[in-house]
């Protein structure tokens, strides 16, 4: 884009990112003058979900605590977290938000070991794996 002189007036810049990350994205201006000389603007943050479902784990080794950020357009959701071999060792309802929701959850009472974090909704199922390393 060529540049537009010595102007105060507000111009309004669009850019479309044909193919964003899914989770958060970041994004800003670089204006550089006609003299050479450039200035950033300020950083801007944007969620991308699938239009349906969003789940991220961290950290995913864990000692005592799992953060959970989630989102869904579905009601029904829940996080079930199994061992390998699949018996579910922990279960929560989550709450439905419109927005990306984060929930914190205690993994003390489970042993050492490879576990898979599943966050069911009506329409999927996302999983992702954990270690708990106590």
């Amino acid at each position: 884009m060529s540049g537009n002189g010595t102007n105060d007036a507000t111009l309004v810049h669009n850019f479309f990112d044909a193919s964003p990350e899914i989770g958060i994205n970041y994004y800003r201006l670089k204006q550089i003058d006609i003299n050479g000389d450039c200035a950033y603007s300020a950083i801007v943050s944007v969620i991308f979900t699938n239009n349906k479902n969003y789940f991220k784990i961290n950290p995913t080794l864990v000692n005592s605590v799992l953060n959970v950020k989630y989102f869904s357009n579905d009601n029904n959701l829940k996080l079930e977290v199994t061992d390998v071999m699949g018996r579910i060792v922990l279960s929560k309802l989550l709450i439905k938000s419109n927005e990306i929701s984060v929930e914190t959850i205690g993994v003390e009472n489970l042993a050492n070991g490879i576990y898979f974090a599943n966050f069911e909704t009506n329409s999927a199922v996302i999983a992702e794996r954990i270690v708990v390393n106590q």
